[in-house]
């Protein structure tokens, strides 16, 4: 164990010769310097390194504040302990008030002296240590920006290579499965002709040709959510490098509330759409009418994913003021507060509500999607939901003025 090194001031030779041998027999382990004039104590100082330095308060050729201050020059971390005289008291307060730890009065009192040693000396172990400590938190510290700097870097790489890959996947996915939703509908057509160039057909061969178009169609829905798929994958792609491009222009969104539903009623003919538009009215936007049909499809696919068939599903335009209001509400099971706050973004899938109906398992990308393109538009987006009373998803556009 390393020793203690103390460091004793003093042109009084009775006490250099006496507070060695006091400090000797208290604490142990501790190896005691002497020096009998100001200019000597600087100079060991300047060679070594003391836990504590004790000086008399008054010596020859120089008084305690200076010596004080010179200390605390060269060694601003060691604890300074003062022994004065009596009527000292004025000068050993200046001294405490230019760095020394403590003051000492003479005659000295032993027992409070080796007390006021040891906390001095505990004092600079203490800030030691703290600033061994803070030296070893600052190479960790550069060493963890270095490594994070160094995982920055891969990450973006890696995060552009990813980019790279699923555009590249996406386009050479989408190419062979229009080729065959293409070749499945030239199949449709003419089982179409074969079956009615048969015509009457018997109960079997009936039941074949139903049967037949029914797996023809269903293909056809299957190769739709595919290809779905693979668009969002695309337009998510485009939305994180900042590439993905509207086709702006001025257009009526009436018609294009009324037409994608329209569009959408012939993929689900089963489920009973509602729809409540203004009537003689322009409600005139600036925007992708392209884009702001896949939004709706969308909020659609997703309410009829999450209610039950039996169940209509509302879609509605409303006007106030400036902005145009397009919703879609459902009557499933609805959405908690926390769960709302994760869905917009990507990847993100509602496992706490159940699906309903089979509209194909998506990707969690939908709504993130959604919430890219009207925010492109100058829109906002939103949800209004609460458990077991359904949702309504809603975007806003700005209405443009004649």
């Amino acid at each position: 164990m390393e020793k203690l090194r103390v460091l004793i001031v003093d042109d009084d030779v009775v006490d250099l010769q006496a507070l060695p041998g006091t400090i000797a027999l208290h604490l142990k382990n501790i190896h005691i310097d002497t020096s009998n004039s100001a200019l000597g104590a600087l100079q060991q100082v300047q060679g070594s390194q003391y836990d504590a330095i004790v000086s008399d308060i008054k010596m020859a050729g120089t008084d305690g504040i200076t010596l004080a201050e010179k200390f605390r020059a060269l060694c601003p971390d060691t604890p300074i302990i003062l022994i004065t005289g009596y009527g000292d008291h004025d000068l050993a307060i200046r001294a405490l008030r230019a760095g020394a730890y403590d003051f000492i009065e003479k005659p000295i009192n032993r027992d409070y002296f080796i007390s006021s040693l040891q906390r001095a000396i505990q004092t600079h172990q203490m800030r030691r240590q703290i600033a061994e400590q803070q030296q070893t938190l600052e190479h960790y510290t550069h060493q963890l920006e270095q490594i994070v700097a160094e995982r920055t870097i891969e990450l973006v790489e890696a995060n552009a290579a990813k980019d790279f890959f699923l555009s590249m996947v996406s386009h050479e996915l989408k190419t062979p499965l229009t080729a065959l939703k293409g070749t499945i509908q030239l199949i449709q057509r003419r089982v179409t002709r074969v079956a009615t160039a048969l015509e009457p057909l018997s109960s079997e061969m009936s039941a074949f040709f139903d049967a037949l178009t029914r797996d023809l169609a269903t293909s056809i829905r299957q190769i739709d959510a595919q290809t779905r798929l693979i668009r969002d994958l695309l337009d998510i792609s485009r939305i994180t490098t900042n590439t993905l491009e509207l086709s702006l222009g001025y257009c009526d969104l009436v018609p294009v509330v009324r037409e994608t539903v329209e569009d959408l009623q012939g993929f689900a003919p089963e489920r009973a759409f509602r729809l409540a538009l203004p009537e003689h009215t322009t409600v005139t936007v600036l925007a992708d009418d392209k884009r702001l049909s896949q939004v709706i499809i969308n909020y659609i696919t997703n309410a009829i994913r999450y209610s039950s068939p039996s169940q209509p599903i509302d879609i509605g335009l409303t006007c106030q003021e400036e902005v145009a209001r397009v919703w879609v509400r459902d009557q499933g099971p609805g959405i908690s507060k926390e769960v709302q706050k994760d869905i917009w973004q990507r990847f993100h899938q509602v496992k706490e509500v159940p699906a309903q109906s089979s509209t194909g398992k998506g990707l969690g990308l939908g709504l993130a999607i959604c919430q890219a393109l009207i925010t492109q538009h100058h829109g906002e987006v939103g949800v209004e939901s609460a458990p077991g009373k359904g949702s309504t998803f809603w975007f806003t556009l700005p209405i443009v003025k004649e």
